[in-house]
């Protein structure tokens, strides 16, 4: 890294010499110390990795404009997922039988996180739109939401 410096005289806001050799010098070490580091047991080799096949996939869950599915988690049944997209949807998708179950809509930015509650029957969403929502069963009718707004004070 080069910093430019007119006359020899630094700014307020740049990186003296002694600090970027000691930054240098701790990158340094600290690369060498993570290609020393065992890998833990039960880690998956190159080799089991290279076996792995597709089992499903499931390309119609999001629109296409924008792309692209930001979050996803797997119901405990294993059977559901949930996926948050750019699309400001939430999706609920039967794994096997690669359907839509619902398409969640109430965010207006992309969807961050998604996240199925381990016992009822609820969905949560986070959103760039600074929301939370909470996606409840109500008597076999659908989802509903219960927005939380969350404000940051700077």
């Amino acid at each position: 890294m080069e910093v430019d410096q007119k006359g020899g005289e630094e700014s307020p806001d740049s990186i003296t010499p002694a600090v970027l050799e000691k930054i240098t010098a701790l990158s340094t070490k600290l690369a060498k110390e993570r290609k020393k580091r065992a890998i833990p047991e039960g880690v998956a080799t190159v080799e089991e990795i290279r076996q792995f096949k597709q089992k499903s996939a499931n390309t119609a869950l999001h629109a296409t404009s924008p792309a692209g599915i930001q979050a996803l988690d797997i119901h405990h049944d294993q059977r559901r997922i949930v996926t948050g997209g750019n699309d400001k949807h939430v999706v609920i998708s039967d794994r096997e039988s690669e359907t839509i179950l619902q398409t969640l809509k109430g965010h207006t930015k992309k969807i961050t996180s998604v996240l199925f509650h381990s016992t009822e029957d609820m969905v949560f969403s986070s959103s760039a739109d600074k929301t939370v929502r909470i996606w409840a069963s109500e008597d076999s009718c659908g989802l509903s939401s219960h927005p939380l707004y969350f404000y940051s004070w700077y």
